[in-house]
C-alpha cells in the first residue's frame, strides 16, 4: 500500500497524512469485520456470516477494480519508466525510498 500511496499523492504534499488514513481504514475494517461477524455468527449461524463477509470482499473488490486510478498511465506520461528515477534524480537525493519527492521521514515531504 505504501507505493500505492506514494503514485496517488506525489508532489501533494500528503503522503504521510494518506498513507495514515489507509492504515486507520485497514485496522478500522479489521475491528468491525470482526464484530460484525461475531453479531452475525450468533443472530444468523456461520453460513450467513461467510456468506455476508464474501459479499463485503466482492464489492470492495468491484469499488478498487473501477475507482482506483490506474498509477502506470501517469508514470509513462512523466516520461519514465515504473519504479525508475528521472534523470537528473538521484536516489541521495530522494531519501532511502528511492521516490522522488518522498523520503522516510516521520513528516510530509
Amino acid at each position: 500500500f505504501p507505493l500505492i500511496v506514494a503514485d496517488i499523492t506525489r508532489n501533494t504534499g500528503h503522503y504521510t497524512t494518506s498513507l495514515g488514513l489507509v492504515g486507520l481504514a485497514i485496522g478500522g475494517g479489521a475491528t468491525l469485520s470482526t464484530t460484525a461477524a461475531g453479531l452475525l455468527a450468533d443472530h444468523l449461524g456461520n453460513e450467513a456470516t461467510f456468506l455476508g463477509l464474501a459479499a463485503v470482499g466482492l464489492c470492495a473488490t468491484f469499488l478498487v477494480a473501477t475507482v482506483m486510478p490506474e498509477t502506470r498511465l501517469a508514470t509513462a506520461q512523466r516520461g519514465g519508466k515504473a519504479g525508475s528515477l528521472r534523470k537528473g534524480h538521484s536516489a541521495a537525493n530522494n531519501g532511502a525510498s528511492g521516490l522522488p519527492g518522498f523520503s522516510n521521514s516521520a513528516g510530509d515531504p
